[in-house]
């Protein structure tokens, strides 16, 4: 095979393995596309000095831009809600605590004064000793008992939205959280409505709305009180 198609195959086929593993990332492929490169230079180069810089200059390279584009540092996406991940290469195993700059346990002026004033969400019934906020222009609800908050919830905009928490993105499929997740996660079925979904993953204590076919919006809660939240709720229960 001729060095210059040798090079082409192995780029576009880094660049096709690096948009399917980051979840059809554009940025995936062009780190797919610049591994192969990399391979292909050295599997087909001489090992003389000059090759051998050319590798490491390479390697310095990719290098950068790969910790620049896993760290966010020149990404054109915002950063994960579930804190610092590597990416698309690994989930984060410990509790989500905060969406949109709200951290489940921290008190309602707290939250009000980090992201905004809420006001009283009377569209949502409420447990006894429990109220419900609403930001309506940024599309937050926040669940308080007492002073605190319990639960924070953010509800999609538009499908230019690329809000993600744990791997998983606004309007992407549904059958993305079970790719991310596997098939631990509670399933749960809508009440109102037969196209209306939601997974709870357990441990983080995220649970993942899905209308249509689409991620639509996320909750997050401590994981024990997302366990027992489906006694007496009115919008979802286990399907059957």
């Amino acid at each position: 095979m001729p060095y210059s198609a040798w090079l082409l195959f192995c780029a576009v086929l880094g660049a096709a393995i690096g948009f399917s593993a980051r979840g059809h990332d554009l940025e995936g492929m062009f780190l797919g596309g610049f591994i192969g490169l990399f391979v292909a230079f050295g599997m087909h180069s001489k090992r003389s000095l000059r090759s051998s810089k050319v590798m490491a200059t390479l390697a310095v390279i990719g290098g950068t831009l790969i910790a620049a584009f896993e760290t966010g540092l020149v990404s054109r996406r915002p950063p994960d809600e579930a804190g610092f991940v590597w990416r698309d290469a690994s989930v984060e195993s410990r509790p989500v605590r905060t969406l949109k700059g709200v951290t489940v346990g921290q008190e309602l002026k707290e939250a009000s004064a980090r992201v905004g004033t809420f006001e009283v969400d009377g569209s949502a019934p409420a447990k006894e000793g429990a109220r419900n906020y609403v930001q309506p222009r940024s599309r937050i609800r926040l669940l308080v008992v007492g002073e605190s908050v319990t639960r924070v919830s953010y509800e999609c905009a538009g499908n230019d939205d690329e809000t993600r928490v744990n791997r998983v993105a606004c309007w992407t499929y549904e059958t993305r959280i079970v790719e991310v997740f596997g098939q631990g996660l509670r399933r749960l079925c809508g009440r109102a409505g037969p196209n209306a979904f939601a997974y709870d993953a357990l441990d983080t204590g995220t649970r993942y709305v899905v209308l249509d076919g689409y991620v639509r919006g996320f909750i997050v809660m401590e994981p024990g009180d997302l366990e027992g939240s489906l006694e007496g709720d009115p919008v979802w229960t286990r399907c059957s």
